[in-house]
C-alpha cells in the first residue's frame, strides 16, 4: 500500500519510528543514485558513531552489579574500608547514517556527502548536534560538497545556510540545502510544503554544475516507505508527532479518512 501523502509523510516523524525510517531512506538514496550516477561513480552508506554518557539517555545514570555486606567489627581500630559496591556507567554507543559519493577515477575520492537530519542533530546541547556541526566545519575547510535533506518539522535549525535566507523566501515545512565547494559563497535550496511532492534534488559529482546527478527525493522517500511496510504500522486516527498546526491537520484529515 502506497502512502497517502502527495510527499513527505509527516506520520513517520514520530520519534519512535524515525530511525527505522532515516535507516531505509539512506539505503532507497543509495540504491537511486547508483541506478544513476554515470561510470566512474558510486554512493554508499557510512555512518559515525559516538558515545552517549548515561545522563543525556532517560533510564538510570547507574547500576550496581555487585553489592558486598558489611563486616561487623568488635573494636574501633582503623581499617581501609571496602567498597559498598561497583557501579557501572551506562554509557551508549548512538550511530548516525549518511551517504557519501565516491569519484572512483581519482581512487574513490569522496565528492558529495548527503545527509538526511536526524533528531539529534536538530536539538541543542544534543552530542548528535555536536558531532554534525563539526562535520559542517571539516566539509567547509574540504573540497566536498555537502547535501543537506531535513525532513523534520521539529527541532532548530541546523543547515549551514542561514535561516533567515529561508524564511525570507516562503514558509515551509521540509528542505534541502546544496553547499558547493567550488561555490562555498553560495547555497542551492529547496523549501517543501507538507501538500506538495518532494523535490528532485542535485548532486554536484564535479566543480560544473552541468555534470549533476540528480535525486528524486519523493521517489525515495516512497520506496523507505512502501519496503518498511509502515502502511501497517500507522496509525492515521492518531494526531502526528510533532503536532501539525490546524490548517494542516485539518488537510491531513480530509486526505486520509
Amino acid at each position: 500500500m502506497n502512502s497517502p501523502f502527495p510527499g513527505m509523510n509527516p506520520y513517520v516523524e514520530d520519534p519512535r519510528l524515525w530511525k527505522g525510517f532515516h535507516t531505509l531512506l539512506i539505503a532507497a538514496i543509495v540504491a537511486a543514485l547508483n541506478e544513476s550516477l554515470p561510470d566512474g561513480f558510486q554512493a554508499r552508506a557510512e555512518e559515525r558513531c559516538y558515545i552517549v554518557p548515561p545522563h543525556r539517555e532517560i533510564y538510570a545514570d547507574v547500576s550496581v552489579s555487585e553489592v558486598f555486606p558489611a563486616e561487623p567489627s568488635a573494636t574501633a581500630t582503623l581499617v581501609r574500608a571496602a567498597p559498598t559496591g561497583i557501579a557501572t556507567l551506562a554509557v551508549s554507543e548512538r550511530r548516525e547514517r549518511f551517504v557519501e559519493v565516491l569519484d572512483l577515477t581519482v581512487g574513490g575520492r569522496v565528492v558529495t556527502v548527503i545527509e538526511v537530519l536526524s533528531p539529534a542533530n536538530k536539538t541543542p546541547g544534543d552530542l548528535g548536534r555536536d558531532a554534525y556541526v563539526r562535520k559542517q566545519g571539516n566539509l567547509l575547510l574540504s573540497q566536498t560538497n555537502l547535501l543537506e535533506i531535513d525532513l523534520l518539522r521539529g527541532g532548530t535549525h541546523t543547515f549551514m545556510v542561514p535561516r533567515a535566507e529561508l524564511d525570507a523566501r516562503c514558509s515551509y515545512h521540509y528542505a534541502a540545502c546544496l553547499y558547493r565547494a567550488a561555490d562555498p559563497l553560495h547555497f542551492a535550496f529547496w523549501l517543501n510544503r507538507l501538500p506538495d511532492p518532494l523535490p528532485e534534488v542535485r548532486v554536484p559529482l564535479t566543480d560544473s554544475p552541468a555534470a549533476d546527478a540528480f535525486l528524486d527525493l519523493q521517489r525515495a522517500v516512497d520506496r523507505a516507505l512502501r519496503e518498511g511496510g509502515f502502511a501497517r504500522l500507522l496509525d492515521y486516527r492518531l494526531p502526528a508527532e510533532p503536532p501539525l498546526s490546524e490548517g494542516d491537520a485539518a488537510w491531513v484529515a480530509g486526505l486520509v479518512r
